[in-house]
């Protein structure tokens, strides 16, 4: 029941709705994530967990860089 709820909400936001989905299929609906994509419009605006990166160009060193601090204060 709790995954039909949060994936219903997301519904508009599909990549979010399916890493929530996972979460509580795993039993860790409370953990912190961050998942690395080039397309915004997939998770709620403002979403915490998304660090977006340019579709053109990938996760460069630069990215890299800054996706490791972003893991290591979020995680």
């Amino acid at each position: 029941m709790a995954v039909a709820i949060a994936t219903n909400y997301l519904t508009a936001y599909e990549r979010e709705a399916e890493c929530q989905a996972w979460l509580w299929a795993n039993d860790v609906p409370h953990r912190r994530w961050v998942a690395v994509d080039d397309r915004s419009w997939l998770y709620r605006p403002f979403c915490k967990s998304l660090f977006l990166v340019d579709g053109r160009t990938g996760l460069t060193q630069a990215t890299g860089s800054q996706l490791t601090a972003r893991l290591q204060t979020t995680l």
